[in-house]
């Protein structure tokens, strides 16, 4: 079935990774705040200030085995800035009324993975996604077997494959990623 594949390669994964070495666990911190997002803009003569009117905090999306927050959007390169445009189309996003990608746009996240649990099942997103791990220990997973393991700053380029996040430590892990859309890449999950 085309799914049992995918399943045995993730548990395969799971029973080599246990022999591998990984960071002393640290104190149990199972709870972290909301990130604080904050936004500039321009006021009416042209000097940099806080964006204000959209809401604080923000909102948690709960994803299997992960909580995602939305931190911004844009639907185009270059962004259009005049009139604030790109405010109005990031509120008209909220509380998380977009996909994983926009074709021509961006989707910045913070990404929370729970303590030792199941982690990001195997997927697979027609983006590049970039970020940094902002807190704790991260495995990366592929659908070929290999693994990867990321560590605090440290920071990862995904290109469209077939691939996993799982927390290696007791503790909450948070990273951020933001996901530009990509073409030209139509392998089909096995």
């Amino acid at each position: 079935m085309p799914g049992t594949t995918i399943q045995l390669s993730m548990i395969v994964h799971y029973q080599n990774r246990a022999s591998r070495p990984c960071l002393p666990a640290p104190p149990s911190r199972n709870v972290v705040p909301a990130p604080q997002r904050i936004i500039t803009t321009h006021n009416a003569s042209g000097q940099a200030v806080l964006e204000t009117s959209i809401p604080e905090p923000l909102p948690k999306t709960p994803l299997p085995g992960a909580d995602t927050y939305l931190a911004y959007t844009v639907t185009s390169i270059p962004v259009p800035l005049a009139a604030d445009a790109d405010l109005a189309t990031y509120k008209s996003h909220l509380p998380h009324n977009v996909g994983v990608a926009i074709p021509s746009g961006l989707v910045a996240r913070v990404v929370d993975f729970p303590p030792r649990g199941a982690g990001a099942p195997l997927h697979r997103t027609e983006t590049v996604d970039t970020g940094v791990v902002v807190d704790g220990e991260l495995e990366l997973f592929l659908d070929s077997g290999e693994t990867a393991a990321f560590g605090k700053g440290d920071v990862f380029v995904q290109r469209g494959t077939i691939h996993g996040w799982r927390g290696f430590l007791s503790s909450l892990r948070r990273r951020t990623c933001r996901l530009s859309g990509g073409r030209g890449w139509r392998r089909r999950l096995r």
